[in-house]
Formats: C-alpha cells, structure tokens, sequence
C-alpha cells in the first residue's frame, strides 16, 4: 500500500484526489508544512527533505516528490495515462507540467512576507496571462484537455447512478465497456453532453425516486410546450405566448 504525505489545501490535494478517483489503496499522512513534522511528531524532513508536498512512500520503501512526477506514477499506475509513444500522452503531461510550473508556482511571492508590493504586482499580471491561457483551453467545454473522455481516444457510452450512501449518490461512466467512477452531477452533465443513455440502479430509485402520476405527464408535457414557445419579449409586453 502506498502512503501519500499531504497538507490541506495545498497541491497535494491533486494526487489526493487521484488516489480516490482511481481505487488506488493507500494511507494518507497529514504534514504540518510550518514545523515539517508529522502527527505523530515525526519529522517530515526524514520522508522528503525537501520539507514539500506531496511526497509518495511506495511498497518498498521509495519515495517520490514532486507533484507533476507523483500524478503521472499513479496515472501510469492506474491504467489512465495513454502509453508512452502515443502523442496524447505528452500533450497531458504538457499541461500538467505547465500548471505545476507556470502557474502553480507562481502564486509563492503572494504568500511570502518578505515580497515587496512590485514583485507581487509582476507577479499577479504574471499569473493572470496563464490563466487567460488555461480559459482559453477550457473553452465552452467542462475539462480542460476539452471532452475528457475523448482525449484517450474513447466515448463515454452510458453514465449509471450506482448507489445512495449517507444522503450521497455514487456513479460510474461506461467508456467503451469500461467502468469510470465519477460524480453524479458530472457523471449527468456529460451524458446531457454527448447524448449518452443515463440509468438508475433499482434500490436507488426505490429510496429516492419520485413517481410522476400520469395526469402530472401531461402537465409536464404542456409545459415544455409552453417553454418552446414562450419568448423574452412576452414577459416585457405582458403579451400571451402565441399558440
């Protein structure tokens, strides 16, 4: 089992996420960046000497730093980055190096008192250009390599809403025959995206659905008529929405 060393808030919390994302087992061990040491009162510096996070203790005693390196490990670990050779591959690294270097690093000399008012001001302008760029690149679409689950080549096919656990719905992606966890309301927002079948597990509809009677269908259907008839301009004149 691998243990991830990491702080809340800092960018430790991407390779936190996927080792979640992913099923990958480990532990995690919180670091107090301040003092470098570990709860149990530890120093941080004998794991990582660097004193930052994130840092990856592997099954044999290894360890790896730097977050750009620790993400692509756990992709590679997990099946999720293409294979080396493959194009797609390096334009992910491209981006994943580009925020961890350009922007990421960047936003240092806001938080470090000893930075004078014109370092912070350079580096504000600096840090808002990368992120013109990174809005650039997302565009009209939810992610940032555009719709993620075209980038390695694959379509996502249908999005099931597995379970309800303490109030919170769980669901998976159906990629070519591949199960991709994910959350509900991304898991819906991409099959709204590109048209993919959406299912419910029966339990789950038996705990939170709602039956719709059929005289509420009608209701319901007159007014999506109404909605695709109805325009701007008839709530600005008082006017009736024509028939």
């Amino acid at each position: 089992m691998v243990t991830l060393y990491y702080s809340p808030g800092a960018c430790s919390q991407a390779p936190h996420i996927l080792l979640h994302e992913t099923g990958i087992e480990h532990d995690a061990a919180k670091v107090n960046l301040k003092s470098k040491t570990l709860e149990d009162g530890s120093s941080y510096l004998q794991v990582n000497p660097k004193g930052a996070v994130p840092a990856l203790r592997l099954e044999d005693g290894e360890v790896l730093t730097e977050n750009a390196v620790v993400l692509q490990y756990l992709g590679d670990r997990a099946g999720k980055l293409p294979p080396p050779g493959d194009l797609r591959r390096y334009q992910i690294l491209e981006m994943v190096n580009f925020i961890t270097t350009e922007l990421h690093k960047s936003f240092s000399p806001l938080f470090d008192g000893a930075a004078g008012e014109e370092t912070k001001h350079y580096f504000r302008e600096h840090i808002a250009k990368r992120l013109d760029y990174i809005e650039r690149r997302l565009g009209s679409g939810p992610f940032l390599m555009g719709d993620t689950l075209t980038t390695l080549g694959h379509r996502l096919t249908e999005v099931h809403i597995t379970e309800l656990e303490g109030g919170t719905f769980y669901a998976v992606l159906l990629v070519d025959g591949i199960e991709v966890s994910a959350r509900p309301s991304d898991a819906i927002a991409l099959a709204l995206r590109v048209g993919s079948d959406i299912y419910c597990a029966e339990d789950v509809l038996d705990e939170a659905g709602i039956e719709i009677p059929e005289a509420e269908d009608d209701e319901v259907e007159k007014f999506r008529e109404f909605l695709d008839q109805v325009n701007p301009d008839d709530f600005v004149t008082g006017e009736e929405p024509k028939s």
